[in-house]
Order: C-alpha cells, then sequence, then structure tokens
C-alpha cells in the first residue's frame, strides 16, 4: 500500500481523535502469510491497542480522510470491548493453559509460521498449531519461545489443547442444504429463490422442505457441513472420535472437502462420484468464495474404519496402498 496514503490516514486519524492516541502502522503477517495493512490505535486508558486493517473492500476507492474517519469509526466501536484477563499474564502457564486451543492450516502455506511454533502434521499437507483464545475475537499464536517461558514440552501443550479444544468448540454437523436455506433467511433471499423456481405462492415451511427433499432425488450430491465451532471450526478434524461420529452419522465412509479454515464438506462415499471433479469443485471455491487467509486445502480426503488419507484419483485406493494419518 502507498506509503503517502498511510500516511496521511494516519495524520488524519491524529487529527480527529485530537492526537490523544499513539497511531502507528503494522504490516500484519495473516494465515497462508497473507500480509495486511493494518492501523495501530494505542489506548492509553487500556492495556488492548485495536488493530483495524485497510485491505478490506468497504474501504477500496476512499480519500486518506474517508478512510480515516472509517478507522475511528470502527475504533470507538471496539475500544471498549473488553478482554476478561491481563494481557501480562500471557507468559503465565497457570493463567492461560485453560485458554490453549489448536487450529487447522495449509502447512506449505506457512511454512515460516511453522519454523517458529509447535506443530503436528495430519494428511501429508495439513498443520495443527496452537492458540490461546483470549475472548470477544481476540487470539495469540503460541510460539516456542512461549512454551519455553512455560517450561512445558509440545506434547504436553497439544495434550491440553486435545482436551480443551472440543469442549471450547463442540462439534456441530449440518446439512450443507438445510444450512444453505438458514443463510437465504438471515440474508432475505428466501422470497427470492421462490420467486426463480416459481413457488412464490408456497409457503416458506412448504418451500424449505421441498428444497431440502430434493437434495435425496438423485441428481444431487447429498453434503454436511462439520465444525468445531464459527471460527477455525476445521479443528473439528482433530477432535478424538469425532470423524468416527461422522462416519457412525452418515452410515458409511466419507469424502472430507477442505471449505475453509472454518468448516469442513463430508460427502458420504459413492462409487459414482469422481474425485477430479471433486477437487474441481473445491478449487472453485478457493480461488472464487475465499479470502487468501481463510484457505486451507485443495486436496480431497477420504475417511474410513483406518482413518483420514489424501485421496489423488479414483478408484479410492485400498488400505494397504494409501497413507493414513490418525487423528490425535
Amino acid at each position: 500500500m502507498d506509503e503517502k496514503y498511510i500516511s496521511e490516514v494516519i495524520d488524519g486519524i491524529k487529527e480527529l481523535t485530537s492526537n490523544q492516541y499513539e497511531v502507528t502502522y503494522n504490516l500484519t503477517r495473516k494465515n497462508n502469510g497473507m500480509e495486511l495493512n493494518g492501523i495501530c490505535i494505542h489506548n492509553r486508558a487500556s492495556n488492548i491497542s485495536p488493530v483495524i486493517y485497510l485491505d478490506d473492500d468497504y474501504m477500496s476507492g476512499m480519500t486518506p480522510f474517508e478512510t480515516a474517519v472509517e478507522v475511528v469509526e470502527r475504533f470507538q466501536r471496539i475500544k471498549d470491548q473488553e478482554i476478561p484477563f491481563d494481557v501480562s499474564e500471557i507468559l503465565n502457564f497457570d493463567a492461560m493453559k485453560d485458554k490453549i486451543a489448536y487450529r487447522v492450516i495449509n502447512k506449505d502455506a506457512n511454512a515460516e509460521l511453522l519454523e517458529e511454533v509447535p506443530w503436528i502434521e495430519v494428511a501429508e499437507d495439513l498443520a495443527v498449531v496452537c492458540y490461546l483464545d483470549l475472548g470477544n475475537g481476540a487470539t495469540v499464536t503460541i510460539q516456542n519461545k512461549i512454551i519455553d517461558v512455560w517450561g512445558i514440552t509440545e506434547e504436553m501443550l497439544f495434550d491440553i489443547a486435545d482436551v480443551n479444544t472440543p469442549n471450547m468448540k463442540p462439534m456441530e454437523i449440518h446439512s450443507l442444504t438445510e444450512l444453505t436455506i438458514e443463510m437465504m433467511e438471515q440474508d432475505g433471499m428466501l422470497f427470492a429463490v421462490k420467486y426463480e423456481m416459481g413457488c412464490e405462492d408456497m409457503p416458506d415451511e412448504e418451500f424449505k422442505q421441498m428444497l431440502i427433499q430434493s437434495r435425496d432425488d438423485g441428481n444431487s450430491i447429498p453434503a454436511w457441513v462439520i465444525r468445531g465451532g464459527d471460527v477455525y471450526g476445521a479443528s473439528v478434524l482433530m477432535y478424538e472420535n469425532a470423524m468416527n461420529t461422522v462416519r457412525e452419522q452418515l452410515g458409511s465412509d466419507f469424502f472430507v472437502l477442505p471449505s475453509s479454515i472454518h468448516e469442513l464438506i463430508v460427502v458420504p462415499y459413492d462409487e459414482r462420484y469422481n474425485v477430479a471433479e471433486l477437487k474441481e469443485m473445491v478449487a472453485f471455491v478457493n480461488e472464487e468464495k475465499l479470502r487468501p487467509d481463510e484457505y486451507l486445502s485443495d486436496s480431497i480426503y477420504f475417511y474410513n474404519e483406518k482413518g483420514l488419507s489424501v485421496v489423488v484419483e479414483n478408484p479410492v485406493p485400498s488400505y494397504e496402498d494409501r497413507y493414513y494419518s490418525e487423528a490425535r
């Protein structure tokens, strides 16, 4: 981002806030190496300094002063949010151990991060890292130097995360069709879909049931969304016995499509499904629908009684020919 533009934004923020805050520029590396341009506003009355990023589409095309106004408005909305702990306690293991959780990320896209943090591999191209969930959306990635100060091992760290994460973010499983309908209702789009299908006179509940039943008409792929909470929900992949629970509910082995770092799509195994087509679908969603920092993988996975594996092509490999990565 242009240095002159950023400098003018900072000057505008200082002018709008009567110079009562320290305002600095931060280039932040997010998931998958994505870099974001942020403005950090240090509130001297708090131990939290919010960072507002300038990269979202809403701010695109704004003048520096218009951007400064938007940043100040966002700062005013979040500055009074409280994080229920003292930041200085991050290095206090006893104070932090109940806040330790893990998340699943792409291994290759985060190679630089993995040099600085404890991590484990799963299914060849994914990595699991740990973070502190501090409340109100605030998180801190746990680095090697933090566990050195805590005086614990990597094994201890992941053992704690294994217990905490499913308790903090219980597994959810939803029909993809039902979830899509719920999103249409929330966005006020249900009537528009009814109109397009010539069903505008049909009661909403009857129309929704028709959509759900159409999932099983043989012309569409039945699919479910699984996640562990709304944020970093793909961590459900690592929950003890979670995949077996899904397998029992679906009544079959299944494919796992990495929708994002926040959720996974599972599709019951059917020999009619073409792995190449499933991969194309995942690649399209990753390219067209996700922010770069939400990307998880272009791979397709398969789960059965032996565990989780990457699937390269049809037919699905036999047990003895496949690489398995057992969930922890």
